[in-house]
């Protein structure tokens, strides 16, 4: 009698490989020590994995205990999650107190008041520099703090601009003078002037406002760089 083979059909494949799947998922756990410490550790990173994605959507870095800290710092992106996070605060709080000098006479806040609170986050700016790739984007989010510290200077009633009292304009160019020695050794292409021109205008802005100096000491630096030293001119002088 003539043998045959039997055919089976792509459904009955299906269901075969199905049903190996259903018994897999439906097996005991392994009671082997090694199999049970590795899935709980697998369990762990999942959840360590899920905490660092909350922390960063919610913004928290900042305000973590350095324990934790420590572990958010070891992602590759760390510098540029914690620059975004306090350049994001900063902000808010810059608009939040600018709306309120709009109206100085009658809430009393001035851009000495905006200046001052801009210091909070100059004090973060360190924790990004260390980070590995931090020196730009630190660089980066000091210009940033400077412009919140000033935004809409001159739109609100007379008494806005304050006293000049600004503790913020020379921790601004302290840190930029330091960032720009140790980022332009590690980016010798780091195109500086467009920081130059910026600061200038800034400075020109806030001189008729009677606050002067603004950013001096990292004007004359960057601008050294571009000419000989024969031909500076003492931007120090307003």
């Amino acid at each position: 009698m003539a043998s045959h083979k039997r055919i089976h059909s792509a459904s009955q494949n299906d269901n075969a490989e199905s049903s190996k799947a259903l018994k897999v998922r439906n097996s005991p756990p392994s009671s082997d020590p090694m199999d049970i410490a590795n899935a709980r550790i697998n369990d762990l990173e999942q959840q360590i994995r899920d905490l660092h994605d909350f922390i960063n959507a919610k913004g928290l870095t900042r305000i973590l205990p350095d324990s934790i800290r420590q572990h958010m710092n070891q992602q590759s992106n760390a510098a540029q999650v914690l620059a975004t996070q306090i350049r994001t605060a900063a902000e808010e709080v810059s608009e939040s107190l600018s709306n309120r000098a709009m109206d100085s006479r009658r809430t009393g806040v001035t851009y000495d008041d905006i200046s001052s609170a801009m210091m909070e986050y100059l004090r973060e700016v360190e924790d990004v520099w260390q980070l590995p790739g931090g020196v730009p984007l630190a660089f980066d989010l000091v210009m940033d703090l400077a412009r919140y510290s000033h935004d809409g200077l001159g739109d609100g009633d007379s008494r806005s601009c304050g006293y000049g009292d600004r503790p913020s304009d020379p921790e601004v160019d302290s840190l930029l003078s330091a960032l720009a020695k140790i980022r332009k050794e590690e980016e010798p292409s780091w195109d500086y002037m467009e920081v130059v021109e910026s600061l200038k205008m800034q400075k020109k802005h806030l001189a008729a406002f009677g606050i002067n100096g603004f950013c001096s000491n990292s004007i004359v630096l960057l601008s050294g760089w571009e000419k000989p030293a024969s031909e500076i001119v003492d931007l120090t002088i307003d």
